[in-house]
């Protein structure tokens, strides 16, 4: 589907067992509720400047039935937070999901417009 989500949340709540992706998605245009499976490792950073607007299925979907990691068609952020935009960029050096330390969770993660990254250091 093309259009997101009217009811969005502001944090997310629980995590389960990682997996990994490929191919991160570059913009993300309203939150998820619950993320079932995380990866632990991104193998293809972006590498272009995403665009600012745009919004498809096709280049921005995470879904169970589209090389998603969240389920429900929950997308990540509430108004015009970005996955990354020039400064937010997935890094298989620095920023990969674990649930050692990387958890998503209403205690650690949220997302905001305060950057905070979900990322290897949170403390």
């Amino acid at each position: 589907f093309t259009t997101p989500p009217t009811t969005i949340s502001t944090t997310l709540t629980t995590l389960t067992t990682p997996t990994i992706i490929s191919t991160p998605p570059i913009i993300i245009t309203t939150s998820s509720t619950i993320i079932t499976t995380p990866p632990t490792t991104i193998t293809t950073p972006p590498t272009t400047t995403p665009p600012t607007t745009h919004y498809s299925t096709h280049h921005h979907h995470y879904s169970t039935n589209h090389n998603d990691y969240f389920t429900h068609h929950y997308h990540y952020s509430t108004h015009h937070y970005h996955y990354f935009t020039h400064h937010h960029h997935y890094s298989t050096n620095h920023h990969h999901y674990s649930t050692d330390h990387n958890d998503y969770s209403t205690h650690h993660y949220q997302y905001s417009t305060n950057h905070h990254h979900f990322f290897t250091h949170f403390n």
